[in-house]
């Protein structure tokens, strides 16, 4: 739980720009949207600064507004988002006409320990297909990512490739499938898609276990290492590239759908539509 305006972010050529707004946040009530780019906050110019510093000109107490000037698509505009309380469940599940949906907020510690055990109670009610929404996830644990994958995919199934300076490794699945083959999956994804949760849409698209539904994701596929020094300041370097198992690359270009259905205001078309194809 924390308090702000509830987004994802990440430092992207000294600009700070949203990942994925968080589901019900201040952000998403103030329409704004994944790719937006933060460039002052209470009047204070961000290009430039340490993370920690943009991050915290965005952050404040609940109650209070924070007034952002917004990059969006080469226009610039302002706007006022009051801050609140954060928290976010990682993993929800239901069942629409005998399809069982798992949304995934984020792959953390939840979804590591719990996701497996979510789906084994899902499978329970007999659905005859599976969504997995990951969209508007930003993505989280490797590992996480690996548990996720490996419900819907034989043991022992690549899922990443790991492209550092010197070598390239393959991540397989460590655990045994749940999710019967017979059952068909489909994973929603969008542009807040990021991190984890491409590497999970690429595994399933490559394992052709199913079908990716929605609009092209992110595009975040490197890994970082942070060094802090005595003097308090830090170093983060780029040390390895995720790719998907066939070797596709993530970073810049994202995964994309093989069912392109753009989001709609006032109805959720990209569920519809997945449900509509699993009927």
């Amino acid at each position: 739980e924390i308090t702000g305006i509830g987004a994802q972010v990440e430092q992207k050529d000294g600009f700070l720009m949203i990942v994925s707004p968080l589901p019900g946040s201040p952000a998403i009530n103030a329409g704004l949207l994944p790719g937006d780019v933060i460039l002052e906050a209470g009047g204070v110019v961000l290009k430039d600064l340490a993370i920690d510093d943009q991050i915290s000109h965005v952050r404040g107490p609940k109650g209070t507004t924070a007034k952002l000037k917004i990059l969006r698509n080469g226009n610039q505009f302002e706007v006022s988002v009051i801050r609140d309380s954060i928290k976010t469940l990682e993993i929800q599940t239901s069942v629409q006409n005998g399809v069982g949906i798992v949304r995934l907020l984020q792959f953390g510690a939840t979804a590591e320990n719990e996701f497996r055990n979510k789906i084994t109670e899902l499978l329970t009610q007999n659905p005859h297909g599976i969504i997995l929404d990951l969209r508007n996830n930003p993505g989280g644990y490797l590992e996480a990512a690996g548990t996720v994958t490996s419900a819907f995919v034989p043991q022992g199934t690549p899922f990443v490739q790991i492209a550092s300076q010197n070598k390239t490794e393959i991540d397989k699945t460590t655990l045994q499938q749940i999710v019967p083959s017979s059952i068909p999956v489909m994973v929603l994804i969008n542009k807040g898609s990021a991190s984890a949760s491409e590497i999970v849409a690429g595994a399933i698209q490559d394992a052709v276990r199913g079908r990716v539904l929605g609009e092209q994701s992110f595009g975040k596929g490197t890994v970082q290492q942070i060094w802090t020094f005595d003097d308090g300041s830090s170093l983060k370097m780029t040390i390895a590239e995720w790719k998907t198992p066939s070797g596709r690359k993530i970073d810049g270009v994202g995964i994309a759908p093989d069912v392109p259905v753009p989001a709609e205001a006032g109805r959720d078309a990209q569920l519809i539509r997945a449900l509509e194809l699993l009927r």
